[in-house]
Parts: C-alpha cells; sequence; structure tokens
C-alpha cells in the first residue's frame, strides 16, 4: 500500500485517476476502521480506570474503619471462643 501525503499524488496519477482514488478510498476505510477500534479501546480503559478508583476507595474505606476499630478496641472481642470443633 502507498503512503500518499494531502499535499501530493503520486507521479503520473492522472493515467488512472480511478486506480488511484480506490487505492486511496481503499486507505481512507482502513483509517476509519482503525480509528473505531482506537475509540473502542479508549472506552473500555476508561471504564476500567473508572472500575479500578472506585474499587481504590472502597478499599481505603474499609482500610479507616478497621484502623478505626483497632484504635477504639471494637475489633477485639474479649470473651471470644475458639472456633476449634476438635475440642469439644
Amino acid at each position: 500500500m502507498r503512503h500518499y501525503s494531502a499535499e501530493s499524488l503520486p507521479r503520473l496519477w492522472w493515467l488512472s485517476p480511478w486506480s488511484t482514488c480506490r487505492e486511496m478510498h481503499g486507505m481512507l476505510r482502513a483509517f476509519q476502521a482503525l480509528a473505531e477500534v482506537d475509540d473502542r479501546a479508549n472506552m473500555i480503559l476508561k471504564a476500567d480506570v473508572r472500575y479500578l478508583t472506585v474499587e481504590n476507595e472502597a478499599l481505603r474505606r474499609r482500610i479507616a474503619e478497621l484502623e478505626a476499630a483497632v484504635i477504639t478496641g471494637g475489633a477485639i472481642v474479649p470473651d471470644a471462643k475458639p472456633e476449634d470443633a476438635s475440642h469439644e
């Protein structure tokens, strides 16, 4: 596939203008398809970032709650019994 800039056309393009137009149209369609794939990939990445941000904030809140419970003594249960049923 040839690469044409916007300012230039291939040498002697006027000898076969339809084939030049057909090739340029094919390149345009390929570019549009790649742009759509890029847009979808960007959309997926933005959704992933939003999800991870929400999860990160939830984890930070949970850690803060656990730290507060440890500091205030709420995480310590004084009359806790072992859950091992083999001793009974």
